[in-house]
């Protein structure tokens, strides 16, 4: 344990976790294979690890009839979020397509007021014109012909597809396990 207690073990799972994150940007840029079968592949071994964890851990794989179609719903979105995300990497760079993609608290941040019918921050909008300005700088010359500009596209498109399968999933948390979630949404981006 550490002064804050925070454990070794936490660190390291951390950093773990940061790890893999950092890599699907490099990876999702040069694999070279069709994005729809890198995305396919990946969901499929994700898919696999995560139906051994959830075993292993002996989660509960019930799913409510009710809860079903908003699993689908965010199994199809976070599809798109991943053919869309990996599309703009292979336009552009690495830097452009993950700066596009992490608008995604930006769009959720306006998102979240009208799904959920809370009230909009302030604070929420002022940043998230400060990002939007900056994604505005990304590009050269916004036009659809240029492929930073279809990059920059599709990284916020992947963005939004993202934040609305985040906030569609919020309410199924607290009554299933994220990693029972997960799987499903990755056996639906499989098929």
């Amino acid at each position: 344990m550490t002064k804050n207690g925070i454990g070794f073990q936490h660190i390291l799972e951390l950093n773990m976790a940061l790890i893999c994150i950092s890599t699907s940007g490099a990876l999702g840029r040069y694999i070279d294979m069709p994005v729809p079968i890198t995305i396919g592949l990946r969901a499929v071994l994700g898919g696999l690890f995560i139906f051994l964890f959830c075993k292993w851990k002996k989660f509960d794989f019930h799913v409510a009839g009710e809860d079903r179609k908003m699993i689908l719903l965010g199994g199809i979105l976070m599809a798109l979020h991943w053919i869309t995300y990996f599309y703009s990497l292979k336009l552009s760079n690495v830097a452009i397509g993950m700066l596009s993609l992490f608008t995604y608290p930006v769009i959720t941040a306006f998102l979240e007021p009208l799904l959920l019918k809370t009230k909009f921050q302030k604070m929420h909008l002022i940043l998230g014109a400060l990002v939007l300005i900056g994604i505005y700088f990304l590009v050269p010359d916004f036009d659809l012909e240029n492929d930073y500009s279809k990059a920059i596209a599709l990284g916020v498109l992947s963005a939004f597809c993202y934040a609305l399968r985040n906030i569609i999933m919020k309410s199924k948390v607290n009554r299933y396990n994220g990693s029972i979630m997960m799987f499903y949404q990755l056996v639906i981006i499989a098929i």
